[in-house]
């Protein structure tokens, strides 16, 4: 997450220094500027697929394969109970197509939607988007996180024991994130260039609740232990930025 914000924050900044805070960019100022979202892009969907042969795949060093006694909160010793038969890779790979192929018309859907909702609500198309539609699309995430929070030590439903299912809760809310933010974004950016360019300038506001967000989630997850209090609060800092991004007009942005 901390690369997603330099990621970020270092074409924004070159679009505020040649363009304005305003990000008004035209003409000669803005093939550099595209330039630089194109590239670091690039390498962060590098850096993303370190992170999954580090994080999901247990590669911890060239040539060295983690030995099955280690622990990586995606792994299947601590997401399916000892007593069920792994699916098949190919079965996971087909099922997880197939879910996506089902999910094109129903985002397509989600997306045409967006703007008679705005007009129809006089909500921005920015809090709809980082709000409403930002969390109907993370609803299989958020329940995943939310059920092996709440397992018990020993559950038979989960197969989860002890505090790894705070730890496997908090592996799958902070992937989510992370596939968004490391992911998603590069492969827009570099998708759009067949149809209408776009790039990673972010508004001054934008940047700066990404990266309080960012710091925050390190300082709750690094002790590895949390508790109700610190949920609420987690909730209500989300619920502050959903006020800015509900009051701001959309030319902040």
């Amino acid at each position: 997450m901390m690369l997603t914000v330099a990621a970020v924050l270092f074409p924004s900044l070159g679009s505020f220094v040649t363009c304005g805070v305003r990000g008004g960019c035209n003409g000669a100022s803005e093939g550099p500027i595209q330039e630089i979202s194109i590239g670091i892009g690039l390498v962060l969907l590098v850096a993303y697929v370190a992170y999954l042969l580090y994080g999901v795949l247990g590669i911890e060093g060239i040539g060295k394969r983690a030995q099955p006694s280690e622990t990586h909160f995606l792994t299947e010793e601590a997401a399916a109970p000892a007593h069920r038969t792994a699916w098949p890779v190919w079965l996971a790979v087909a099922v997880l197509g197939a879910a996506t192929l089902l999910l094109i018309p129903v985002i397509n859907i989600l997306t045409d939607s967006v703007a008679p909702v705005t007009q129809a609500l006089g909500l921005t198309e920015v809090f709809v988007g980082m709000v409403i539609v930002g969390n109907a699309g993370n609803v299989a995430e958020a329940y995943a996180a939310i059920r092996f929070a709440v397992a018990r030590p020993g559950s038979p439903r989960t197969g989860v024991h002890g505090d790894s299912g705070l730890d496997l809760a908090l592996g799958i809310a902070s992937a989510s994130s992370i596939q968004i933010a490391a992911f998603v974004a590069p492969v827009v950016v570099l998708y759009s260039l067949f149809a209408h360019p776009m790039n990673l300038v972010f508004s001054p506001i934008e940047i700066g609740i990404l990266g309080l967000l960012m710091l925050i989630f390190t300082y709750t997850a690094q002790d590895g232990e949390s508790n109700w209090l610190e949920g609420a609060q987690l909730v209500a800092l989300y619920a502050m930025a959903a006020v800015v991004f509900y009051a701001l007009p959309a030319s902040a942005f």
